[in-house]
């Protein structure tokens, strides 16, 4: 696990940004791949996933350029305690598996 705090939060946001941008790819290029339109439950997951993966980089560009309006915008919303949850119990969890890939 990342050590500093303010690190590893922004380590999971990336992750989760990442995760939410991997799952658009994915269902965008099987849809060109076997030449099929997406459904109306898959642009719902598509515009909810593309939502997280904006939010999320808001969060991590905030981050850098002005740490403590994002950290009242995240407890503003109620996610601050949701970033915490990932970080302290997720995070390790991605690291254990990407650890034997390096």
């Amino acid at each position: 696990m990342i050590a500093d705090p303010y690190w590893a939060e922004i380590f999971t946001i990336f992750l989760l940004g990442m995760g939410a941008f991997v799952w658009v790819s994915f269902l965008w290029g099987n849809a060109h791949r076997l030449n099929t339109r997406l459904s109306t439950f898959d642009w719902g997951r598509i515009y909810v996933l593309c939502f997280i993966v904006f939010f999320c980089g808001i969060i991590i560009f905030g981050k850098f350029i002005v740490p403590k309006n994002t950290e009242s915008l995240l407890q503003v919303l109620g996610a601050d305690r949701v970033i915490e949850f990932l970080t302290s119990y997720i995070q390790p969890l991605f690291l254990s598996i990407l650890k034997p890939l390096i």
